[in-house]
C-alpha cells in the first residue's frame, strides 16, 4: 500500500501562546507522539508538514520535512501541499502535532480499515463529531481541495460533502482525539 504519514505541524498555536507541538508530555515533544504512532504501526514514509519559521526546531531524524509555500493557511492547505510535493504517494494519513495521547493501536485500526475499503477518505467519528485531523485521504481528493482553496474555503467540511467517506466510529472518551489548544487543556509535566 502506497501511504505516507503526515504530521501537521505548521499552525500558529495562537490560543496556546507559543508553538505547542514542542511542549513536553512525559519528556517527549507533542509532535513525536504522532510520529511514533506512525513508526510503531510500520509506516516507513513519515513527513512533518510545517513552515519555514518552525522547520529548524524539529528533529530531522524522525521524519522528513515538507515546507508549506505559504504559512498559516490551515490544515486543508497543508494537506494539499503534501499531496503536491509527494507525487508518488496515493494515500495520506494525517495526524495533528498537538495530540499527545494518540496511540499505535489507533493507527493500526485505521490502516486495517484501509486494507478492506478504499473510499476517498477514511475518517474517525465520535459522538457525531468527525475527526478530519486523524484521517486517511486519497490523492483523488486533491482537485477538490484545490478548488475549495481557490474559493477561499479552508475548512475540511465542504470537502466531506463531495467525496466518498468511510466513517469509523470510536468511543466518545477515546483519548487519541484529545488535542491541546490552550495551556488549561492539560497539566504541564
Amino acid at each position: 500500500m502506497n501511504i505516507a504519514g503526515i504530521v501537521l505541524a505548521g499552525g500558529k498555536s495562537s490560543r496556546y501562546g507559543k508553538p505547542k507541538m514542542f511542549e513536553l508530555h512525559q519528556g517527549i515533544p507533542f509532535y513525536l507522539f504522532s510520529v511514533n504512532a506512525f513508526k510503531n504501526a510500520g509506516l516507513e514514509a513519515i513527513f512533518i508538514s510545517t513552515n519555514q519559521q518552525l522547520a529548524s526546531q524539529f528533529d530531522q531524524e524522525v521524519g522528513s520535512l515538507l515546507l508549506e509555500n505559504d504559512e498559516h493557511n490551515g490544515p486543508l492547505f497543508a494537506l494539499s501541499q503534501a499531496m503536491k510535493q509527494l507525487k508518488d504517494i496515493e494515500w495520506f494519513f494525517v495526524l495533528a502535532a498537538d495530540i499527545p495521547y494518540v496511540t499505535v493501536e489507533f493507527v493500526h485500526t485505521m490502516l486495517e480499515v484501509l486494507k478492506k475499503n478504499q473510499p476517498d477518505i477514511i475518517m474517525p467519528i465520535t459522538d457525531e463529531y468527525v475527526q478530519p485531523l486523524h484521517s486517511i485521504y486519497n490523492r483523488s481528493c486533491l482537485p477538490i481541495i484545490e478548488e475549495l482553496l481557490h474559493s477561499n474555503k479552508r475548512s475540511f467540511m465542504p470537502l466531506l460533502d463531495r467525496v466518498s467517506i468511510q466513517k469509523i466510529r470510536f468511543p466518545n472518551d477515546q483519548m487519541d482525539f484529545v488535542n491541546i489548544n490552550k495551556r488549561e487543556d492539560w497539566n504541564n509535566e
